[in-house]
């Protein structure tokens, strides 16, 4: 039994499908046949509600005391695979491995702790994203946006000149966000601050000997096999975009990185003796 939990994307179904097909996740899931549920939305609001689907629907399945169960999550579907864990202790059920591909709580939930997998987890595997390019853009973001205020104030919000500072400041601070793991608002870029992204489930409870966790220098999305996109050609200077080529390609290493560390972490689980049918639960 595979059950796996996808990472945060659009509210859209058909824009997260294509956003997500290919990741991790959709790849684990199709490989060996486990249940896939979608991500939680942008926002992170309705990230146990999905655990709770899918702890309803483990607790339903016949194979369930049969088989082995496995649970698969990216980022806050990270954080749902462990509150799924936490009821399952509850039941007296166990797990046999947890696979987190940079596993991070922001669920607006302050009565749920999911920093640490539960006793009732054999073995975990975390693949996290290296804090090494935390900073790579932090000053550019902080001068480009100071730049755009300037002009703002000079020249009002209409010239073409002003537009021009604000998609690189815009660009600039999307980067920044993207190497520290935040979000902003999506109602204007300096309209509220950024929301920051903590790991979770840095540890198994009881048993420190059976978590595995392996540092890749990508950013969040390269952990979960979305690597950093293409970006238009306007830069602040000519050192920035050697600079994102560089990052470009750790990032593509870092998906065929992730992807080995995990395959090995497959084996030692045994899971491909495990498979089922491959289902879209949501």
């Amino acid at each position: 039994m595979l059950t796996v939990i996808d990472g945060t994307g659009d509210a859209n179904g058909l824009t997260y499908r294509r956003n997500m097909t290919g990741g991790m996740c959709d790849r684990l899931a199709k490989a060996y046949k486990g249940r896939y549920y979608r991500g939680p939305v942008l926002d992170g609001h309705d990230t146990f509600d999905i655990a709770e689907s899918a702890y309803r629907d483990i607790r339903a399945d016949a194979a369930l005391g049969r088989q082995p169960l496995f649970l698969a999550g990216h980022s806050r579907g990270g954080a749902a695979v462990i509150r799924v864990a936490q009821w399952l202790k509850r039941d007296g059920v166990s797990v046999e491995a947890m696979f987190l591909y940079d596993a991070v709580d922001r669920t607006f939930n302050p009565f749920v702790d999911v920093q640490i997998v539960p006793s009732n987890v054999k073995r975990v595997y975390h693949a996290r994203r290296s804090g090494e390019i935390v900073d790579y853009f932090s000053k550019a973001a902080e001068d480009t946006a100071k730049e755009l205020r300037v002009f703002l104030l000079k020249k009002g919000h209409k010239s073409r000149e002003v537009e021009d500072k604000r998609k690189l400041a815009q660009k600039y601070g999307r980067l920044d966000d993207a190497m520290k793991l935040r979000m902003r608002s999506s109602n204007g870029f300096f309209e509220s601050p950024s929301i920051d992204f903590g790991n979770c489930g840095v540890g198994l409870e009881d048993n420190p000997k059976g978590y595995k966790e392996e540092f890749f220098l990508g950013s969040h999305g390269a952990i979960g096999g979305s690597f950093i996109g293409a970006q238009d050609g306007a830069w602040q200077n000519p050192a920035d975009a050697l600079l994102f080529q560089q990052i470009a390609n750790a990032d593509k290493a870092a998906v065929s990185s992730v992807s080995a560390w995990m395959a090995k972490a497959f084996d030692e689980t045994a899971l491909k003796l495990h498979g089922g049918v491959r289902t879209e639960a949501r």
